[in-house]
């Protein structure tokens, strides 16, 4: 159990390997120990390969459905941001998976997906809402791409 090798962690991230049709590898998201406030600047854990103790859902609550694509990132900034609970990096590839998915389908999603990124944080901190997350986190990604 991973969770037992980080006893002062409430979730543990590692990276995520992206599978193209051919079986390739097309992209890798290669995480780092990030801090709280690297939340501010665009930076998100891979979702796909968040481990996260079950005590946080009955402290905090489960995913938001009213989030159409960004109900992970309310999720993950609720619980690891505002109540500032103990997110670890382990350097293991837990997961290969296809890229796609709803947030990336298309331009008009990304935006949508965006949008809500922002709502998310105006729940939580309005009016800090962090405007140039929307510029951040797309950026960040670029990275896992070289």
């Amino acid at each position: 159990h991973l969770l037992s090798e980080y006893p002062d962690a409430d979730g543990i991230y590692g990276n995520v390997r992206f599978i193209d049709s051919s079986g390739h590898i097309s992209r890798v998201w290669v995480s780092y120990q990030a801090n709280r406030w690297s939340f501010l600047y665009g930076w998100m854990p891979p979702h796909p390969m968040l481990i996260i103790r079950k005590e946080l859902f009955e402290l905090y609550g489960v995913f938001d459905e009213h989030f159409k694509i960004a109900a992970d990132y309310d999720l993950i900034i609720r619980f690891f941001f505002k109540h500032k609970r103990i997110l670890k990096f382990s350097k293991i590839n837990f997961v290969d998976m296809e890229a796609g998915g709803v947030s990336n389908s298309s331009w008009l999603q990304i935006l949508k997906a965006n949008v809500e990124v922002l709502q998310a944080w105006s729940k939580y901190y309005f009016p800090l809402v962090p405007i140039w997350v929307f510029i951040c986190k797309p950026l960040s990604k670029l990275r896992q791409l070289l």
